[in-house]
């Protein structure tokens, strides 16, 4: 085989998940030291009753279950794990009852339901390091957080999954969050009135404190679908009043009454759903427009100045995700930005060179798919 140089060309590369998702082909691109990289962040969100993964400008399938509609996709950071509910589907009807938790481990190659019962189960967050699920239960009228976690077992030399109740009372708790630490949640809780946002500590669950100042023109929003940055040192979320919403994004540290509050939107359109770009530098969110039959969707991502002060500096669609019914409970979208990490090249053949076309096999490891 003949010596190859790389110049201006790129690598495609196909992947297979594991866990019954369609085949995704990513394409490297030569760098100015010869090596070849791969952009890895990855969105996945909810459309068609299937989580997709948005990946180098494509949509593709990771999770698709005839007779079930999947939603409330929350991945840990690298990308290894994969939390999300699932609804069973009867005659086109959605059997809201039947929701519960799931997680794909895609370094295993393993599906599993983690939760069994006649409520609904929804809103997973599964924590960094991939050993907990905090997750929202509507019981009574009302819905509250629950823990899951797999706990060493000495006796079996294995792990139990353990669920116990983190919230309660006569109210909603909506929407959790894990802080980049695995240690804290943030939530969103009418509580007191009005949805505000909160952190609870999951090893104390009985403290649990304001996220943003309690103070108007705050307090007179619903604050919802929170996001803690991957630096831990912001929230983002969007505010809903006066039949808009907005996204917001305030200091996730310091004392409560000095933390600062940025409007970053500011549009007839309803935006909700803010999720971090891993880098901290953009953020995905959902554009939510009265339709005459209903709402439609659409995926879009901003970039950010993060100074002194926070701003939007640009932002486009990505994708359109469908529309919905009036009366439809069921949104579109919860993305969720991570990381693809953790490929690893384990065997390369260099087969031969047709023109400017070289056939190379490659077995790689690791990452989500």
């Amino acid at each position: 085989v003949p010596n190859i140089v790389s110049k201006n060309c790129k690598i495609k590369v196909t992947l297979v998940s594991k866990c019954g998702g369609t085949i995704v082909q990513l394409y490297g691109s030569d760098e100015s030291d010869g090596n070849f990289s791969i952009a890895y962040d990855q969105l996945y969100f909810a459309k068609d009753g299937d989580i997709k993964l948005w990946l180098q400008d494509m949509e593709t399938t990771l999770v698709h279950t005839p007779g079930k509609y999947a939603l409330y996709p929350y991945a840990t950071p690298a990308g290894e794990k994969l939390a999300f509910a699932q609804v069973d589907k009867e005659d086109g009807e959605i059997l809201w009852n039947t929701s519960e938790i799931w997680i794909a481990d895609y370094e295993v190659g393993s599906l599993s339901k983690i939760t069994v019962n006649d409520v609904p189960d929804v809103e997973p967050a599964i924590s960094p390091d991939g050993k907990k699920v905090v997750f929202v239960r509507e019981e009574g009228g009302y819905s509250h957080l629950y823990l899951a976690e797999w706990i060493y077992v000495p006796i079996t030399h294995n792990y139990a999954l353990h669920i116990t109740q983190l919230t309660s009372g006569n109210h909603q708790d909506r929407e959790p969050c894990f802080s980049p630490d695995g240690r804290h949640v943030v939530f969103s809780s009418n509580r007191n009135g009005k949805f505000q946002l909160y952190t609870i500590d999951i090893e104390n669950p009985d403290d649990v404190l304001n996220a943003l100042p309690a103070v108007p023109p705050y307090t007179t929003r619903d604050q919802r679908n929170p996001d803690w940055s991957p630096d831990g040192k912001w929230f983002a979320c969007n505010m809903e009043y006066g039949g808009k919403s907005d996204i917001y994004i305030a200091d996730a540290w310091g004392p409560i009454n000095t933390r600062r509050v940025f409007q970053i939107t500011s549009t007839p359109q309803y935006e909700i759903f803010p999720s971090w770009r891993p880098d901290g530098k953009a953020l995905a969110y959902v554009v939510m427009e009265d339709i005459p039959d209903g709402h439609s969707f659409e995926l879009w991502k901003m970039k950010l100045s993060i100074d002194d002060s926070v701003s939007m500096i640009g932002s486009e669609m990505l994708t359109y995700l469908g529309w919905k019914p009036w009366g439809e409970i069921f949104t579109l979208g919860d993305p969720c930005w991570r990381k693809l990490e953790g490929l690893r090249i384990i065997q390369s053949e260099l087969k031969g060179r047709v023109g400017n076309y070289v056939d190379m096999s490659i077995q790689a490891v690791g990452g989500i798919l």
